[in-house]
């Protein structure tokens, strides 16, 4: 009984981190799309 409450713990525990991790993801990917457009935007300027 004792481990299947760790376990809960644990899960718990991964999914805050889980939702961290999401949230990481998207602002980097966000900055990556921005980081693009600014460039292709350079480049059509350029051209």
């Amino acid at each position: 009984m004792e481990k299947k409450s760790e376990i809960k713990v644990l899960t718990v525990a991964d999914q805050k981190a889980a939702n961290a991790d999401k949230r990481v993801l998207g602002s980097l990917i966000l900055v990556g799309l921005l980081s693009v457009l600014l460039i292709v935007t350079r480049g059509m300027s350029g051209f």
